[in-house]
Parts: C-alpha cells; structure tokens; sequence
C-alpha cells in the first residue's frame, strides 16, 4: 500500500515539474518577482521597474503588502492619473516609499484621496538619498512635467548615504555607488530554477504569506505595550560624538564632507524648483531612537530649519513634535502605535499623522 501511494505521488510530482516547466517557458514568460527593484548596468545604479505588480514583505513583522508601478516605474495606487493635474512630486527613501505598507496606508496615498485636483507622484525608491534626487529632478525638467509643488524627506539615512553611498554630477547617464562600483561586471542571468518553476514560486508564496500572516496575528494580539527602542548605527550620530560612530558610515568622503555634499545636491535641487516656478518644502520625521535618545550632538531639527533659509525653499515641514505627543502621551505603546513591530519605520498611524501634518502646512487652504 505505502509503495503504491509514493509511486504515485512521484508520478504526481513529475508531471507537475513538466507542467511547471512548459507553464514557465510558454505562458507566464515574465520573471516571478519578490521585489520591482531592478539594477542598470555595472555601476550600482537601480530604480523601480515599470508596470510591476508584486506583493512584498521586505519587513520581518509587517504582513505582506501590494506594491503596483505605473509606466514610469512609480510605486503608485493603481488608480489612471488626469494629465491636465498639477503634479506634486515627491522624493524620498523607504519611508516616502511605505516599506511595509499598502499605497493607500502611505501619507501620499493619504493624501492623494484628499486632495483629487493634483496627480501624486513618488518618485522615491529604497536607498535613494539627495543625489539621486537631483537626477530625478533633472529627468522631470527635461521632459516638462507641470510641477506645483516638490516635497524632499530629509531622511536620517540621507548622511551616510550623501557621505559612503550615492554620487552624482550633472551630465552622468545615472547616478553611481562611491562603495560598490564594479566595472565590466557581467549581469547574473536568471537561475535555472527562476527560469522553470514560476508556478511552484507563486504556490510556496501563497503557502509562506498565509502562515506570515496567521503568526503576525498571534504575535500583534500578544504586543500592546512597546519596548524602549534600541539604539541604531546609521542614526546614532544624532546624539553620540561622530568619533564614535562607525566610521565605515562615512567613508570616502567623511561627515562633513558628506554633509556639504548634501547641501549642495539640495541646494541644485531648490534651484531647479525655482526654475519650474515649482514650491519647494522640506519634509522631516523622527526614527524612534531619535525620540528616545535626542538629538543633543547633531540637532536635525536645527539643520534642516537652517537648510531651508539658505535656499529656495518654502518652509521646513516638521513632525517632531507630532510624533513627540503621542511618545508622551502614551508612555507605555507609543512605539508600537507609530513605528512597524520591530522595525525604525513608520506604520498607518504614523503615515497619517505626517499626512496631516503636510495638509496643515502646504494644503490648508484647499479640498
């Protein structure tokens, strides 16, 4: 009895690798995806690839979430945009991204359903920093988008990518990486395995996503109050000497070089705002160690306020002291209420209070 049932099931399994390789090879030719990320070339450039539709999970915590790019690879809602909108442009990282979010829980998928007379554009990408900024920005006035208003992150990891990451200077086919270039590297072709069992890949990910979920649901119900949050290495230099950060966080150029590096990249940046007769904001949010730990060695605050005086720049959009409420009014699970499980990033609650935010400041007047 036990011979038969596993002849057969071999025979089961075999049949199914032969319908997975011919289903893999002759009706789903696309590549099957965990992420829309994709890389140019051998210089270390990457962007969102277009017309991506996927579900990721990049986050331990964080349930799996929908991630859809327009044409242009913009991580976006799904929904058909009206050409005859202003734009708002956003630039950013994995918070501006929603790492761990669906679009419409992100303070720009927020606000896109608030305010329907703009199209919403986020042309922001995991790992991105102002350099790449300043080359998207460039590709936006080359190819005369009606631009109303422009909203840069400032993002805490923005130092030590201006300083050990991204570099860009006008006139580059793209931005490259300062670490990482690898000159005539051949592009990895796809694994036999990627190529030939798509449809096994789309089951176990059903199957993974499914008890992702159920554990999550577990762990949540369990989780009511937060744990004081740890301190991290990108962004300890707000409060620890730079001498005793890592130092491998600023090489080539060291902090200040890189600081000047950026400055200078925003700086271009408001320049060709101003260009396109477009309002240029600057836009900050605290990381939950921030909060717990201060900024008393490097006052991001203070820098992003002095920042926007020296440039074109309408106001510095500030949520510090937003997100410092909740922190003291709700002692004991603040961190939970504004940050993802386990994570530096932004969950729904905290999305929505930047949104709100953004409103008060650039949107008041408006519907």
């Amino acid at each position: 009895m036990m011979l038969k049932f596993f002849k057969n099931l071999t025979v089961y399994l075999f049949l199914f690798i032969i319908a997975d390789i011919i289903f893999s090879n002759f009706i789903y030719k696309d590549k099957f995806k965990h992420s829309c990320k994709e890389t140019l070339g051998s210089q270390g450039f990457f962007h969102l690839s277009a017309n991506c539709n996927i579900q990721e999970k990049y986050i331990k915590y964080a349930r799996p979430y929908k991630v859809l790019t327009d044409r242009n690879g913009l991580r976006y809602s799904g929904f058909s945009r009206d050409s005859n909108k202003e734009n708002i442009i956003f630039f950013g990282d994995s918070f501006t991204y929603g790492l761990g979010l669906n679009y419409e829980d992100t303070f720009i998928g927020i606000l896109e359903k608030k305010f329907k007379k703009y199209n919403f554009l986020n042309y922001s990408v995991i790992g991105y920093s102002p350099s790449v900024y300043l080359y998207q920005l460039e590709k936006i006035v080359y190819s005369n988008i009606n631009v109303k208003k422009i909203i840069l992150p400032l993002d805490i990891t923005d130092f030590s990518e201006e300083s050990s990451g991204w570099n860009y200077k006008k006139g580059d086919n793209y931005p490259t990486r300062l670490n990482d270039i690898k000159k005539n590297e051949k592009l990895k072709k796809e694994s036999f395995k990627d190529k030939n069992f798509k449809a096994s890949r789309f089951i176990a990910s059903k199957v993974n996503n499914f008890f992702r979920n159920v554990k999550l649901n577990r762990l949540y119900k369990n989780k009511n109050k937060s744990k004081t949050p740890g301190k991290t290495s990108i962004g300890n230099f707000l409060y620890t000497p730079i001498d005793q950060t890592d130092p491998n966080l600023w090489k080539p150029l060291g902090f200040n070089d890189g600081i000047k590096k950026l400055e200078l990249n925003i700086s271009e940046i408001s320049l060709l705002a101003k260009k396109i007769n477009a309002e240029f904001y600057i836009l900050i949010y605290p990381w939950p160690d921030t909060l717990e730990f201060g900024q008393k060695e490097f006052n991001l605050e203070k820098f992003s306020t002095a920042l926007c005086l020296k440039i074109y720049c309408m106001s510095t959009i500030n949520t510090f002291s937003e997100f410092e409420e909740v922190r003291k009014t709700d002692k004991e699970s603040w961190l939970n209420k504004l940050y993802i499980l386990g994570d530096l990033h932004v969950n729904k609650f905290g999305h929505k209070l930047i949104a709100d935010k953004i409103s008060t400041e650039i949107f008041f007047n408006e519907k």
